[in-house]
């Protein structure tokens, strides 16, 4: 159970930490990414680009689950991952202004990056799924895995309860406990 709760708490202070990483490193991308997000504005979701309020409190406490040596390497390192964020997120934008409009007449859910994946435009009532991103340290375990959003009948992402933040089910995308024994099963 500890073991669980400190996984969840170590992918939100991931998020969070790239989320503010994103902050930090926009003074040097951010004239690139300023010209590119102008040109998408049409086409990305309202808030997909704001970054979560905490991340500056949450992202002090991820630094003191990374250790030294961690943080110098180049594989699962914090900064390994940051960088590769950086270059999904650049990938994501240039898909996002360069893929061709939805054939679909009429309503549908405007393609986004919500600084976890990549998103396409979405028909009405359906459910849309896309690749684990390939930024996560345990990506190679969860090759196969989706991450999933549902766009309403009136075109338009579903939104957490009592909230205004799309609603994603990344169960599939989550790194799995290593050793770790679920009860009832050997």
């Amino acid at each position: 159970m500890f073991r669980q709760l400190v996984k969840h708490c170590f992918q939100y202070l991931l998020l969070s930490v790239l989320g503010l990483f994103v902050f930090l490193e926009g003074l040097t991308e951010g004239a690139k990414l300023l010209q590119l997000k102008r040109k998408l504005s049409w086409q990305v979701s309202p808030g997909s680009f704001l970054l979560d309020p905490v991340a500056p409190f949450v992202g002090a406490h991820l630094l003191l689950f990374t250790s030294r040596e961690d943080a110098e390497s180049s594989d699962g390192s914090l900064s390994g991952v940051m960088q590769r964020w950086k270059e999904y997120q650049l990938q994501c934008l240039k898909y996002l202004y360069e893929a061709p409009p939805i054939a679909a007449e009429g309503k549908f859910c405007n393609r986004t990056f919500d600084n976890y994946a990549c998103w396409p435009d979405g028909l009405p009532g359906t459910y849309v799924n896309v690749s684990c991103p390939w930024y996560l340290p345990w990506a190679n375990a969860v090759l196969h895995g989706q991450v999933y959003r549902f766009c309403t009948p009136e075109g338009t992402w579903l939104l957490k309860e009592n909230s205004t933040l799309p609603w994603r089910n990344l169960s599939e995308c989550e790194a799995s406990d290593q050793g770790a024994e679920t009860p009832g099963t050997k």
